[in-house]
C-alpha cells in the first residue's frame, strides 16, 4: 500500500506541480468523476453539498469535516497530499485514539481517491 499512495502522491506531484494547490488548477475530467465518487462514498457524512450537514450526522460522535473549507482553514491553499492522506487513512489518528473518519484505503482504488481530491477542489469556498 505504501508503494500506491507513493505512486499517488508522484502523480498528484506531476499533475500540480505542487501540494499546495489553488482551487482553480483542476483535472474538469478526474473532478466530474470524483464528483460521482463522492455520492457514492462521502454524502452520508459530509452531505451532497459537503458541508458536514450528512444524514448520518447524527449518529456521530465528531461532526464531520466542511470539505467545502479546506483551503480557506489552510491560508487559501488546498493541500492535496493532506487530503489524500486523510482519505486513504494516513492521516494523523485523533485526540482519543481513532480515526474519526474510515479508513477507505482498503476499499478504493487510489485513481478513485484522486478523483475525489480533484472534486474538493472544485467545492471550496
Amino acid at each position: 500500500m505504501k508503494n500506491r499512495v507513493a505512486g499517488a502522491i508522484a502523480l498528484l506531484m506531476a499533475v500540480s506541480g505542487s501540494f499546495a494547490i489553488q482551487a482553480s488548477e483542476v483535472d474538469q475530467a478526474a473532478a466530474e468523476r470524483g464528483r460521482e465518487h463522492f455520492k457514492l462514498f462521502c454524502t452520508n457524512c459530509h452531505g451532497l453539498s459537503g458541508e458536514g450537514n450528512g444524514p448520518l450526522v447524527a449518529m456521530l460522535k465528531i461532526q464531520p469535516a466542511d470539505l467545502t473549507q479546506l483551503a480557506r482553514r489552510d491560508g487559501g491553499h488546498f493541500d492535496a497530499e493532506r487530503v489524500l492522506k486523510a482519505i486513504d487513512g494516513r492521516h494523523e489518528v485523533g485526540s482519543e485514539g481513532t480515526r474519526n473518519m474510515p479508513v477507505f484505503s482498503e476499499n478504493l482504488a487510489i485513481s478513485t481517491v484522486i478523483d475525489l481530491v480533484e472534486y474538493l477542489k472544485t467545492i471550496q469556498r
